[in-house]
C-alpha cells in the first residue's frame, strides 16, 4: 500500500496527493518501518504551489519523526525553510516536525538557527512556542534579547517556553 500511495503523492492531481499524503501519515504512525521510505519521498512536496499538499506533507513527517525522529532529521534544511511558508498550517506542521525530528540529532537543528529565530516573530503562537523549544533543546545560537522579548508575550505558553529556553541556555 506504502509503494502505491506514494505514487499517488506523485500524480498532478492535488486531491490525490492530499489524501495519499492524509493515508501516508496514519501508516507512518501504525507501522514506523515504512516511516523512512515514506520521508524520503514526499520532502520535496515541501516547496509545493498547493498549500494543502505543502501542509499535510510537514504533517506527515511530523506524524513520522513521532516514532521514527531520524527518518526526518535529515529533512531539518527543508523543514526549516518551510517555517517561512504563506500558510499558517504549513508553519505549525513544520515547527511540530522539527521539534520531534530534533531530538534524534540537536545539531543540525543548531544549524537553523537563522530561520527559528526569525520563527519567534511567526504570526501563530504555536510556531513562536515552538521554536523557543527548538532554540533551548538544541541550545541554538540566537540573540537572547529575542528570547527575552517573548517574555512578554500576549500567549502565556509562548512566554513560559520563553523563559525555559532561556533557563536552559543561560545555564549551560
Amino acid at each position: 500500500a506504502v509503494e502505491v500511495l506514494i505514487a499517488c503523492v506523485k500524480e498532478t492531481d492535488e486531491n490525490l496527493r492530499t489524501n495519499a499524503l492524509s493515508t501516508l501519515g496514519k501508516i507512518a504512525h501504525a507501522y514506523p518501518n515504512a516511516a523512512s521510505e515514506i520521508a524520503d519521498s514526499t520532502s520535496e512536496l515541501l516547496t509545493s504551489d498547493n498549500a494543502l499538499v505543502r501542509t499535510n506533507t510537514a504533517g506527515l513527517l511530523g506524524d513520522i519523526a513521532q516514532s521514527n525522529p531520524e527518518s526526518v532529521i535529515q529533512l531539518a534544511p527543508e523543514l526549516a525553510a518551510s517555517l517561512t511558508a504563506d500558510d499558517e498550517e504549513t508553519r505549525v506542521n513544520a515547527s511540530i516536525a522539527l521539534l520531534r525530528a530534533g531530538e534524534a540529532n540537536p545539531a543540525a537543528i543548531r544549524e537553523e538557527h537563522e530561520q527559528l529565530t526569525a520563527a519567534l516573530r511567526d504570526a501563530s503562537s504555536t510556531v513562536r512556542a515552538n521554536a523557543c523549544l527548538l532554540i533551548g533543546n538544541a541550545d541554538a545560537p540566537v540573540q537572547l534579547d529575542e528570547l527575552r522579548r517573548l517574555e512578554d508575550d500576549p500567549d502565556e505558553q509562548v512566554r513560559e517556553q520563553a523563559a525555559w529556553a532561556l533557563d536552559k541556555i543561560t545555564r549551560q
